[in-house]
């Protein structure tokens, strides 16, 4: 079964509709949620993302997919995993979660599809995960600013153009941007993804960071090996 060993958990992704990739490991490394007491993972996939929120903070973390054999894959690799008791994997889409929930979230964390009008990839169950007929941005936004408590953050990784999008569409639900983390794939190329936080409140500027992934050569940079050192293998 195919799998990818991290420092302290292993994750199978085989099944699911979405595996072990760069952008799930950035959202969640960039992700603020050490004071969080519910942590909710919109479309985990494998669960990689509750997992490196289970690493970093003691939140309960409740992760929702609408693919059966995506949640199955995350039940394994959660109850393999040294927190398993904190986390739960549940077959459910946003836009229905909110029935009968007694709490909030205090952070919601999502690597959303975000293909749009783009040709289908040919696994149908890929193709959900990628592009966002099953959950819109207008979908991500308004469920999440209904789930959110007063003080919540709703984390994001999206392409740039995308991420400007939704961030419009965000604030057409009282979402407002809090942080925002460009990466850059190497020095001098322009930024192609964009990790950002929505609060419900626009009291402060956002704060900006950015991530440079690898060097001219290919290696990794020191920072990203900095950035993820707590949770890839080789690093």
């Amino acid at each position: 079964m195919a799998g990818f060993q991290f420092k302290r958990f292993y994750v199978e992704h085989g099944r699911s509709s979405m595996r072990v990739g760069t952008d799930a490991v950035l959202l969640g490394v960039a992700a603020r949620v050490e004071k969080a007491e519910n942590i909710l993972d919109v479309g985990t996939g494998c669960g990689v993302i509750a997992l490196v929120m289970a690493q970093k903070t003691a939140a309960r973390i409740t992760a929702i997919d609408i693919d059966r054999q995506s949640v199955e894959e995350a039940e394994k690799n959660f109850a393999a995993s040294p927190w398993a008791q904190r986390l739960k994997a549940v077959p459910n889409a946003l836009q229905s979660h909110l029935k009968g929930l007694r709490s909030r979230y205090d952070v919601i964390v999502s690597n959303p599809p975000f293909f749009q009008d783009s040709l289908r990839a040919p696994d149908k169950v890929r193709s959900q995960a990628r592009h966002n007929d099953a959950l819109s941005y207008v979908e991500l936004a308004g469920e999440s600013s209904r789930l959110l408590t007063t003080r919540g953050a709703l984390w994001v990784i999206l392409p740039i153009n995308e991420s400007r999008k939704f961030e419009k569409i965000a604030g057409n639900y009282g979402l407002f941007l809090k942080f925002e983390l460009l990466i850059y794939p190497k020095p001098g190329r322009e930024p192609n993804r964009r990790v950002t936080a929505f609060v419900k409140s626009a009291e402060e500027l956002p704060e900006k960071d950015e991530l440079v992934i690898r060097q001219e050569n290919n290696e990794f940079t020191r920072d990203y090996k900095n950035f993820t050192s707590d949770y890839y293998l080789h690093f």
